[in-house]
């Protein structure tokens, strides 16, 4: 369970240095606003589809770290990394592995 705890804590870290920057640089555009403001304008425009983009891509990224801590616990933590490295080298998993943890591990992988 630790590297899912590890996963929404950097992904808490990575919101909240996307909000400063953005902040950051919505400061930096009001200063040109009674300069350029056609080119203020569009830098907004450009910011706002940044920022839904990235709002989609933490939620994804969130969904992806849930579906992984469900699989942690079923398969218990130490288990997870092997049944991954083994599904991407094509092998067999072990008898102890049954084949609907294996066809989670894979609707993981389509989910991505």
């Amino acid at each position: 369970m630790a590297a899912t705890g590890l996963s929404f804590r950097w992904l808490d870290i990575l919101e909240k240095e996307f909000d400063k920057a953005f902040v950051d640089l919505e400061i930096l555009i009001d200063e040109f606003d009674s300069e350029e403001p056609d080119v203020v304008y569009t830098a907004r425009q450009k910011m706002a589809t940044l920022s839904s983009c990235f709002a989609q891509l933490t939620h994804k990224a969130q969904t992806i770290f849930q579906n992984s801590a469900k699989v942690e616990v079923k398969l218990g933590y130490g288990q997870v990394g092997t049944a991954w490295r083994m599904i991407e080298d094509g092998e067999h998993m072990p008898s102890r592995i049954d084949a609907d943890v294996a066809a989670l591990l894979c609707g993981l992988a389509l989910s991505c």
